[in-house]
């Protein structure tokens, strides 16, 4: 009896401290929902931008978490012109080998050779991947991206359709391209371009998940070690001597057509975060760097509340 007395004692004890410690964890969850719910307020009473173009549209998204900052027209589909060479990078990445030497074909077939001026580029050039895909990229080369496409395995329809169930493998809905450049001419049926700014942060932040993709999307500048004549540069945005330069700004990718309009994707470290932003359809270059500038002002209130 003497024992029993002892056990339901302690027993009695054990529990009496398990519930007083209980309740502090209560109220600290309590203070936690408190404080979430104060940011969550102070967020909501920030004003978000308005874009210089009405019709224009956009996403804003953080590159590691997906999480979404700002939407304006993002389900809308948009011509994307020379932006969907990202989707065209994160085909050519998975295939090609950086010194493989690809060779240049149909050059001539292009309305828009962005080398035509300075070191215009000919067909039977053979040129390293790693000079091919950066053209691509940082020159907006429509010569380059045709190039990643002839030399596909199964030819250029091939790489097409690499890019478009690539598109529907990352969740794209509005994404239906038939060129590996963006180009838009109703003569040579490139009509069917077409791509959401929501699909297009999906792209962007796939294309930034490849480690060898993101160093070439934040190089400032390059030139091709197969032509020292082929240089080129990043964004505006990332460029000192711009009167757009924004130090947030490591890199991105311009667009444009007639029926495009202007587009632009950039990479920015916000606050520690990499932010993606996509604006598509503004009536011009100036626009769409300054509303990426508004953007990238509202995510950086929103992370400070």
């Amino acid at each position: 009896m003497k024992y029993r007395k002892w056990i339901t004692m302690i027993c009695a004890a054990f529990m009496l401290c398990a519930c007083t410690s209980k309740q502090p964890e209560k109220k600290k969850t309590n203070t936690i929902s408190h404080t979430a719910k104060q940011k969550e307020k102070k967020i909501k009473s920030i004003p978000q931008p308005a874009l210089n173009t009405e019709e224009a549209s956009a996403v804003v998204m953080d590159a590691e978490t997906g999480k979404v900052y700002y939407v304006k027209n993002e389900q809308e589909s948009r011509y994307p012109a020379s932006t969907i060479k990202l989707l065209s990078a994160l085909v050519a990445i998975e295939y090609y080998k950086d010194d493989e030497l690809l060779t240049t074909k149909n050059i001539m077939s292009l309305p828009d050779r962005v080398f035509a001026y300075t070191e215009p580029v000919h067909d039977g050039e053979q040129i390293p991947f790693k000079d091919v895909i950066r053209g691509m990229l940082l020159k907006s080369s429509n010569e380059m991206a045709l190039t990643l496409a002839e030399n596909y395995q199964g030819g250029y329809d091939a790489f097409i359709s690499a890019m478009n169930k690539k598109a529907k493998k990352l969740g794209c809905q509005k994404v239906e391209v038939s060129n590996p450049h963006g180009l838009s001419y109703a003569e040579k049926g490139w009509l069917k371009e077409t791509c959401s700014t929501k699909d297009m942060a999906l792209i962007a932040k796939a294309f930034y998940k490849n480690k060898e993709l993101r160093n070439i999307i934040s190089t400032p500048n390059y030139t091709f070690e197969s032509n020292q004549y082929r240089t080129m540069q990043n964004v505006k945005m990332t460029q000192h001597d711009s009167p757009y330069y924004d130090e947030r700004v490591i890199g991105g990718k311009t667009g444009f057509t007639n029926l495009a309009k202007r587009c632009l994707v950039t990479y920015s470290k916000v606050k520690n975060k990499t932010i993606i932003t996509v604006v598509f359809k503004e009536n011009s270059r100036e626009e769409t760097f300054t509303d990426t500038k508004k953007l990238l002002d509202y995510v950086n209130e929103v992370l400070a509340a």
